[in-house]
């Protein structure tokens, strides 16, 4: 199936973002690949099926206004950064609030979005033009944080939870018009919306049953800060530093050597280390969801 996610391959790791539309997910992917050396394989949408495995979905990422300030390139000219800045404050969610106000009266939505789109199109980027990263066709996700915006917290999610999350927030992303009115009409191969929908659930139960999911929640937009982290603490130690994974990879590069005698922190299994919030990396609180990391 088709799911609204991101993925990214962290050390070896499949991980797996899913969150509603405009929460942060873009920027926490974004440096991800920049600040922790992860392969891509997908932003927006992900491929998956019933055995765990994702698939890369070659689609590029649309840079809204809070989205900007990951953006590492130099390979932007400055005349693509000053449209870009235009263009990301209309395709926003204050531009796309709109567009669901006037979706509510007796107008040609259709129109009036493809007119729009054609006066300023979407900022459109493949994401190695956006920062520096490698990218990756297919990995095994083991991880799965959805992620969202409010009071800073870590917490597991069930399995049937999970289910019904991810498919909430899948159809958040085709929620504008007119798809929520001509969806219920569709049949594939013989199938209608409601066996479709069934048959979605079925791949998407299938693919989570060896997944471990957490919720983690960020008043800071901390998510690409605390994932790598968490990711470190579950990982066995050897004289207080990370084992080397199973292909013989190193340690995680952005954590520093530990002295070869100093023991490891003992970590909870399903709580943040003693931590007295989610934080940037400059510990200081940004209104962009880039973190610590603002130019």
């Amino acid at each position: 199936m088709l799911l609204h996610s991101a993925t990214v391959e962290l050390d070896g790791t499949g991980v797996m973002l899913s969150a509603l539309t405009d929460t942060g997910k873009t920027s926490t992917v974004l440096r991800l690949l920049s600040e922790h050396d992860g392969r891509f394989l997908s932003d927006d949408m992900t491929v998956v099926d019933a055995t765990g495995n994702a698939l890369c979905f070659p689609k590029p990422l649309t840079i809204s206004a809070h989205t900007l300030h990951a953006v590492r390139s130099d390979d932007l000219t400055p005349h693509e950064w000053r449209r870009l800045q235009r263009q990301s404050r209309l395709h926003s969610k204050e531009g796309r609030s709109f567009a669901f106000t006037l979706a509510r009266h007796n107008l040609p939505i259709m129109s009036v979005n493809a007119i729009t789109q054609i006066l300023v199109p979407p900022p459109k980027y493949a994401v190695d033009r956006l920062v520096a990263c490698r990218l990756s066709s297919a990995v095994k996700v083991t991880e799965l944080f959805v992620i969202e915006r409010g009071t800073p917290r870590l917490s597991d999610l069930g399995h049937d939870e999970t289910v019904d999350r991810l498919l909430v927030n899948t159809e958040d992303a085709y929620g504008f018009p007119p798809f929520r009115y001509f969806a219920p009409a569709i049949t594939v191969d013989g199938l209608d919306h409601a066996r479709l929908r069934s048959r979605e659930r079925d791949v998407l139960s299938g693919f989570l049953s060896g997944v471990r999911t957490r919720v983690l929640a960020s008043d800071r937009f901390g998510w690409a800060d605390e994932i790598p982290r968490l990711l470190d603490a579950d990982r066995p130690t050897i004289n207080g530093r990370p084992a080397p994974l199973a292909d013989g990879h190193p340690w995680p590069h952005w954590m520093p050597e530990a002295p070869e005698n100093e023991p490891s922190l003992p970590v909870r299994s399903g709580a943040l280390p003693p931590h007295p919030a989610l934080r940037t990396d400059s510990g200081a609180s940004h209104e962009s969801d880039a973190g610590g990391r603002t130019p």
